[in-house]
């Protein structure tokens, strides 16, 4: 039988990339979400000496299991090559759901005084659905496979707890296979630093799923831990969705720091909709605990009140925003 959730935990020169973390935490979610006997799994693929001390870091993260699958011949990414390597392994040990996602960035011909990125993006999802009446709503049998680009401008002082800057990002990602459609995406957020240690984080975000046959996953909306906090991943979502946050952080003691917090959310399924519809909204404060004082990298826990009636609690890794 098939069981358990996939993540690809894409690596460098030894080294993890932040987005194979990001989705260590979704795919727990996801994992938890089709029972509690689900376990979420990173798959590492390279040489040897590269992904063998990764381990680790997966398991910190949130990984339940860890698969290596090592190789001289995998040491640097070639399609053909991690494709079968990871087709292998699905075939051997039945994975239910595998997701990946590969952004390259680079910043070729471009002067190293200005923060500007471009690059392409490669996601992939597949899904082998044998959870009978237990499968949710939100979990649909099937495979897509995406590409696409995206342009960045990045000035935060620090990737973990930003305090002054900017950051602004454009990605439109077309998906091909079980589900054939396309996203665009828009990410804006200005750090400030504001009196006493205190900081100010402003965020904006939008995105628009358009196609014949979005999958649910794939709609726009909160995701319930980074953008709109304390509610279920999915809900409210809809082919299009604007979300606006801000956040004042401040350091207190010891390796411990706070954060007050608002957010808004208006979706729809047509643009000339979107902001004729109800606001929903969300205030709330949180607790954060270095685990790295060096890189500024947080644990942390926020309590909020969602449209003024309901309360809800989020525990992950990195600021939202």
């Amino acid at each position: 039988d098939y069981k358990h959730v996939w993540v690809f935990a894409e690596q460098r020169n030894g080294k993890l990339m932040n987005v194979a973390l990001e989705l260590i935490g979704e795919g727990y979610r996801l994992a938890k979400e089709i029972s509690e006997d689900t376990q979420v799994c990173a798959v590492l693929i390279g040489d040897e000496a590269d992904i063998a001390p990764l381990a680790e870091e997966c398991f910190a993260y949130g990984a339940e299991k860890v698969y290596k699958i090592a190789s001289p011949h995998l040491k640097n990414y070639t399609t053909d090559g991690y494709t079968f390597a990871l087709k292998e392994a699905i075939d051997e040990y039945k994975s239910t759901f595998v997701y990946g996602r590969i952004p390259f960035e680079m910043n070729f011909g471009i002067p190293n005084n200005i923060p500007f990125r471009y690059g392409v993006v490669l996601e992939g999802e597949a899904r082998n659905n044998e959870l009978g009446d237990d499968t949710p709503q939100s979990y649909q049998d099937g495979y897509y496979l995406g590409g696409g680009y995206l342009f960045i401008l990045d000035q935060k002082d620090n990737d973990n707890w930003p305090t002054k800057g900017y950051y602004a990002s454009f990605e439109e990602v077309f998906f091909g296979g079980d589900f054939s459609y396309h996203t665009e995406t828009i990410d804006v957020r200005l750090y400030a630093p504001l009196f006493w240690e205190t900081s100010i984080a402003l965020g904006l975000y939008a995105k628009q799923s358009r196609g014949d046959n979005v999958p649910l996953g794939s709609l726009a909306g909160p995701d319930g831990t980074k953008r709109f906090r304390g509610v279920e991943s999915g809900i409210w979502s809809d082919t299009q969705a604007a979300i606006w946050q801000i956040e004042l952080r401040r350091p207190l003691f010891w390796r411990f720091a706070g954060v007050i917090f608002g957010e808004a959310l208006q979706s729809a399924p047509y643009f000339s909709e979107l902001f004729k519809r109800q606001v929903h909204y969300a205030v709330g404060f949180g607790g954060r605990l270095a685990l790295n004082r060096s890189e500024k990298l947080h644990a942390r826990g926020d309590l909020s009140l969602v449209d003024g009636k309901h309360l809800g609690i989020t525990i992950d890794l990195r600021e939202s925003f």
